[in-house]
């Protein structure tokens, strides 16, 4: 039977490869936490800028309702008919006030995909910078044991049945 015996130096190159990997894993879990915790607060700037779209629509609609009240209030006290030009003035600002609400809403959905796509755009950083480092540990671990594999150097061990007999143990000299 054979056996194989390390030197210091192969030791210290196994420690420093177990230390070498761990630090690798180690720092790509604390990156994907960070990741993770980075598209965490970009899915809340979404649903942020969603809601506060949806606060400047239902206030920029108010203000319309208020100001098509007030044309049709002085047009009354003027005594002028709310039919003809005066109605289609008023249609005209009530159209455009609609436009002005759907423009809010669409610049607070455009700011909320922003947010969700950094968000995704992280996540997948994460993933792939955990996959990295697992490759690179495998890497390391892979080139650690084709150093050590072509240090080895058999070592000749005692046969106990050979050496009961009397006979040398197979691979050791006559």
């Amino acid at each position: 039977m054979l056996g194989c015996a390390m030197s210091g130096a192969e030791i210290f190159l196994l420690a420093g490869t177990a230390f070498s990997v761990a630090q690798s894993i180690t720092a790509a879990n604390n990156q994907a936490k960070l990741a993770s915790h980075d598209a965490q607060v970009a899915e809340q700037n979404a649903q942020l800028a969603e809601r506060q779209a949806a606060t400047d629509a239902a206030r920029r609609r108010r203000d319309a309702a208020r100001a098509l009240g007030k044309r049709r209030t002085a047009a009354g006290a003027a005594g002028v008919s709310v039919e003809g030009s005066p109605l289609d003035l008023l249609e005209d600002l009530a159209a455009e006030s609609a436009l002005e609400v759907l423009g809010i809403r669409n610049q607070g959905a455009l700011r909320a995909r922003d947010f969700r796509i950094g968000a995704a755009r992280t996540e997948f950083q994460a993933r792939a910078g955990k996959q990295s480092a697992a490759l690179g540990a495998a890497a390391t671990l892979a080139s650690t044991g084709g150093k050590l594999a072509g240090s080895f150097k058999p070592t000749p061990s005692v046969d106990r049945f050979s050496a009961v007999a009397g006979r040398p143990a197979p691979g050791d000299p006559d």
